[in-house]
């Protein structure tokens, strides 16, 4: 084969690599064209039906579901049973809350889940007579729950404070509040009961020293009677007049013995009833200096004593029984000197 035809081959290679080159790419341009086409196809099949109602059938003709503009205005997506009636109903208000509600086979909306315009949240459940019973509820960023009587009063209402505080509260059937219980935000656990008029009247809770404490309140609010345990965990009973002043104080110490006293409108020590380390009874009687007058007791020997005292608290007068039963009497002058005893 000679050079001359060498050249001519190549050159004829060279111009059907071209011409393979060319007709790639017209093959991929007409490829890009179809599936443009085809696009555009599937685009103009996508249209808009417009209806204001869409039934769903089952095997059997019956409607199961229906996508509806409602006599309201309102649209709206019915989920039936095999009897044509609706269970199940999802819809928005014209006001623009969102609606989800579920029905029992008498029709009858015995659950009602929605979120309001303003997008507060809310459930719902209902009894036979469409009467809520029990409400959950987030209104103003507060967490509620509510559970109702057959009238539809509020008996019980659990809710958190925006400051994080829980409460549940107990009411009569006018909804008055009756029973709370609460825990503060300095951690204090409280019961309060109230009467009819709202007011509290008794609360039990433990103190911030983990004390406990029950209070019981007069229709002013007035602390009249406090029950508590001190630090030491000795118990106190006090009672208390209109101004709050401690009158009555009934405790028992350290060593488990019991002491009452009683106080006059100026905080004095009037009255002292108490039994001492010895087992000993003693009932002193006081004058307005806190001066002991009268002191009566059982003594070691199991006989009562009695003795009447000057301001001084010096004995003038006293009067028991002897071992044998046998009564006794002395009278003292301000020296301390019988002056007449007997026998």
């Amino acid at each position: 084969m000679t050079e001359s035809t060498d050249a001519v081959i190549a050159g004829r290679l060279e111009r059907l690599e071209r011409e393979n080159r060319r007709l790639k790419r017209l093959g991929a341009a007409a490829l890009l064209v179809v599936g443009a086409v085809a696009l555009m196809g599937q685009v103009q099949a996508r249209r808009t039906l417009d209806a204001q109602e869409f039934l769903l059938r089952d095997a059997a003709g019956r409607v199961r579901g229906a996508l509806m503009i409602g006599d309201d205005g309102a649209p709206k997506l019915e989920l039936r049973d095999t009897a044509d009636k609706p269970r199940a109903t999802l819809y928005v208000s014209d006001q623009g809350s969102a609606n989800l509600v579920f029905r029992d086979a008498d029709g009858k909306r015995r659950t009602w889940l929605y979120a309001t315009g303003s997008g507060e949240p809310g459930l719902s459940l209902r009894d036979g007579q469409e009467q809520i019973r029990s409400w959950f509820f987030v209104a103003e960023d507060r967490p509620n729950w509510q559970l109702r009587d057959k009238d539809g009063k509020r008996r019980a209402w659990l809710s958190v404070e925006n400051d994080g505080t829980p409460n549940l509260t107990l009411r009569d059937k006018d909804e008055k509040v009756r029973g709370r219980l609460t825990v503060w935000d300095d951690g204090r656990p409280e019961i309060s009961l109230a009467d009819r008029n709202d007011k509290t009247r008794a609360r039990f809770y433990i103190a911030t020293n983990d004390q406990p404490q029950i209070v019981l309140q007069d229709k002013d609010a007035k602390r009249r009677a406090w029950m508590y345990l001190t630090a030491d965990e000795t118990p106190i009973l006090t009672m208390r007049d209109k101004t709050e002043k401690a009158r009555i104080w009934l405790y028992a110490d350290q060593g488990g013995r019991p002491h009452l006293t009683m106080y006059d409108d100026n905080d004095k020590l009037r009255i002292r009833f108490e039994v001492t380390e010895n087992g000993r009874p003693i009932l002193t009687l006081r004058d307005k200096n806190e001066k002991i007058r009268t002191f009566l007791s059982v003594e070691t020997n199991d006989q009562p004593s009695l003795t009447f005292r000057d301001q001084n608290e010096k004995i003038r007068i006293g009067a028991g029984l002897t071992g044998d039963g046998s009564p006794t009497l002395n009278i003292r002058d301000a020296s301390d000197r019988a002056i007449w005893r007997a026998p």
